[in-house]
C-alpha cells in the first residue's frame, strides 16, 4: 500500500479500510459507457484484482462516453478489454494490478470460470438477458453483484438510472422486479429464433438486442453512486444501500426501500448450490 498515494480516503475510512479495498477481487461484465467509469474509479479507490469481460471492440460511436478511448483506437480495432488494461497499467503501474482478461461476451465458458474466482460483480450491461443469468450466477455462487442501469427516453426529456446492490439471498434483480420477462425473453433467443421472429413481425435482428442513448455524464453519476456503495460497503462506514434511483430531471436520488417479493426462486433455491446450478445451459 503507497500511504502517500491514498492518503486522502485513509483519513476518511482508514488504513484497515484501504486494506480490506486492495483485498477483493472485482470482476467486471461490460466495458462501455458505465463499465468503463468503473474501471477508472476502482483502479483509484486502490482495487488491485480486476477480472475484465467484453467482447467488443471500439468504434466511433462510443467515443462519445468511453472513458479512457481516442480517435486512434479506431484505426486498430483496439478492444475493449485492452483500453481497460491500458487504463490500469497508466492507473496501477508494474506489479500494482492482478488483472484477468476475458475479451469475449458474457456468458462463455472462460467467463464464467473465470468469475468463480471473484468477490463482487459489477454488471455494466444493456440489457437483462445478460442481468438475468448474472443473478443466478451471483445467487448460485454467493457473489455479491451490483447492476448498473442508465436510460434516455428522448419523448419524453427523462433521463436517470439505477444501482443495485444484490447480498446473495437477501434479495436480487428478479424478486425486487427490476426485469422484464419480455425483454429476458428476446436477448436469450438463439438465432434460429431470431430469424423466426423477423420473418413473422417484420423486426430487424439488430433492433432485438438493440441500444439506446447513452451520454457520458449520466453513465458516471450511476457509476459513482455504484463505486460509492462498493466503497461503503466493503470499509465498513455503513451497510450498502441495496437499491438506488435517480431522477435526472429532477436531480434527485431516492433509497428504494419496497419489500422483495417473497419465496423468490434465485434466493432460496439457487442460493449457494454452485455448478449444479448449470449455468453452461445459456451457452450458445
Amino acid at each position: 500500500m503507497d500511504k502517500k498515494i491514498f492518503s486522502r480516503q485513509i483519513s476518511f475510512f482508514g488504513t484497515q479500510g484501504q486494506e480490506k479495498i486492495e483485498k477483493v477481487h472485482v470482476g467486471i461484465i461490460g466495458l462501455g459507457g458505465t463499465g468503463s467509469h468503473i474501471v477508472q474509479q476502482l483502479a483509484y479507490l486502490g482495487v488491485k484484482k480486476f477480472t475484465v469481460i467484453d467482447g467488443d471492440v471500439i468504434e466511433d460511436i462510443n467515443l462519445n462516453r468511453l472513458i479512457g478511448a481516442n480517435t486512434e483506437d479506431l484505426m486498430g480495432s483496439l478492444t475493449k478489454t485492452a483500453n481497460a488494461k491500458r487504463m490500469l497499467n497508466k492507473i496501477l503501474p508494474g506489479k500494482e494490478c492482478s488483472l484477468t482478461v476475458i475479451p469475449h461476451f458474457f456468458p462463455s465458458k472462460d467467463s464464467l470460470l473465470a468469475l468463480k474466482q471473484v468477490d463482487f460483480i459489477f454488471g455494466c450491461v444493456d440489457n437483462d438477458g445478460t442481468r438475468i443469468i448474472l443473478t443466478e450466477f451471483a445467487a448460485a455462487y454467493e457473489k455479491y453483484y451490483i447492476d448498473l442501469a442508465t436510460e434516455i427516453d428522448p419523448q419524453n426529456m427523462a433521463f436517470g438510472g439505477r444501482v443495485f446492490f444484490s447480498i446473495p439471498g437477501k434479495s436480487c434483480l428478479y424478486c425486487k422486479g427490476e426485469l422484464s420477462m419480455d425483454e429476458i425473453r428476446k436477448n436469450l433467443q438463439n438465432e434460429t429464433e431470431k430469424k423466426e421472429e423477423e420473418a413473422i413481425y417484420g423486426v430487424p435482428k439488430e433492433l432485438l438486442q438493440g441500444s439506446g442513448p447513452s451520454v457520458v455524464s449520466l453513465n458516471g453519476i450511476i457509476a459513482s453512486l455504484a463505486v460509492t456503495e462498493f466503497m461503503v460497503f466493503v470499509t465498513g462506514i455503513r451497510t450498502a444501500n441495496e437499491l438506488l434511483i435517480y431522477d435526472g430531471m429532477r436531480g434527485v436520488v431516492t433509497i428504494n426501500k419496497d419489500k422483495p417479493s417473497p419465496n423468490c426462486y434465485y434466493c432460496n433455491s439457487i442460493k449457494g448450490i454452485g455448478d449444479n446450478a448449470n449455468i453452461g445451459r445459456f451457452l450458445q
